[in-house]
């Protein structure tokens, strides 16, 4: 299911233009491209269009791992699986030249009909366009594969500003705002967990974490006393000797976040970590997990102001509910 986020910064001209420093990209699209969640780690960026109710398009933009692979390696590799053929294409990404795979009509929806891989200096990209008629599109298509630009990029404490793009927490109706390096990873049970992380592409690890957890709760026990609860027992169980308190920082939703606590991890790297806790219905009980490996102390600082204003972001959105429903409608059957 794809649902619509908020968008990125606007352009004049019927044109958007979209920004991400921590992958050193950016570029402009139609205004009629929307932004959706991103599906994973590399994933750049991901539109789609809205026709009649209909979904005839959606664009990806992703950062592919190498591997000791070239752009035409990872194009072949890809027509191999699609059953698609490769070419040199004329369509740069930015001023990176590109090998095109092209794939003949699948039998499902929105499945890839084109993709654009280029080598940026060490760096792999890759432009995907999903589309039941490609044809239609490749004009809007192109244009946005030319007007990426390259930078540096910046390391992720550097963007760490909540944007207005927000997730929906495991079909709740619960929204959590996230900072723009921000994606999700997979997870064993979707239904009940879900998983964002950050990426730092400057040094190539991986740096904040949040894990959202669903469980049941009694409703005869009120979210203050849960907090109660973890205040008295998640010291002992985590072996945690600082302090641990649980302060409310949001009454509607109720939101209560601990303080910020240090554990060591595997080769004795010290961790710092926080838990928020929020009910999305009296039979239902969610908790955030907040955890960031300690680098310096100016990475340290970013994120602790950071966690408290994600904690604070969450919201109820019964239009994210009424989306959800509109799109199982008009599934196609």
């Amino acid at each position: 299911m794809l649902l619509i986020l908020g968008g990125r910064a606007l352009g004049a001209g019927g044109a958007t233009a979209a920004s991400f420093p921590t992958f050193g990209v950016s570029m402009t699209m139609p205004a009629e491209w929307r932004p959706v969640a991103e599906l994973g780690y590399g994933q750049v960026g991901r539109w789609l269009r809205i026709e009649n109710k209909q979904v005839p398009m959606v664009v990806e933009f992703e950062l592919v791992r190498p591997e000791g692979r070239t752009a035409e390696q990872i194009a072949r590799t890809i027509a191999e699986k699609q059953k698609g053929k490769v070419g040199k294409s004329e369509v740069k990404i930015g001023d990176d030249s590109t090998f095109a795979v092209t794939m003949s009509a699948p039998a499902q929806r929105l499945a890839p009909r084109r993709v654009l891989v280029a080598q940026h200096g060490k760096q792999i990209f890759m432009l995907s366009l999903l589309a039941d008629d490609p044809a239609k599109f490749d004009a809007e298509f192109n244009e946005a594969a030319k007007s990426v630009k390259f930078s540096n990029p910046v390391e992720p404490r550097d963007d760490l500003k909540l944007s207005a793009r927000s997730v929906p927490l495991l079909g709740s109706g619960f929204m959590l705002h996230v900072p723009g390096p921000m994606r999700p990873d997979a997870v064993k049970d979707p239904q009940n967990e879900a998983f964002f992380g950050i990426q730092n592409y400057v040094t190539g690890k991986s740096e904040m974490s949040v894990l959202v957890n669903k469980k049941a709760k009694d409703a005869n026990v009120t979210l203050g006393q849960i907090a109660d609860q973890m205040e008295r027992n998640l010291p002992e169980k985590m072996g945690i000797k600082t302090e641990f308190a649980m302060k409310e920082v949001k009454r509607d939703p109720q939101v209560y976040l601990s303080s910020f606590f240090p554990t060591k991890g595997e080769g004795n790297v010290e961790y710092i970590h926080a838990v928020a806790i929020f009910t999305p219905g009296a039979k239902e009980l969610m908790f955030l997990n907040f955890q960031f490996p300690v680098v310096d102390a100016r990475t340290t600082d970013a994120y602790k102001q950071l966690i408290p204003e994600m904690a604070k972001s969450l919201r109820y959105s019964t239009e994210y509910l009424r989306a959800r429903d509109e799109a199982e409608k008009n599934k196609p059957k």
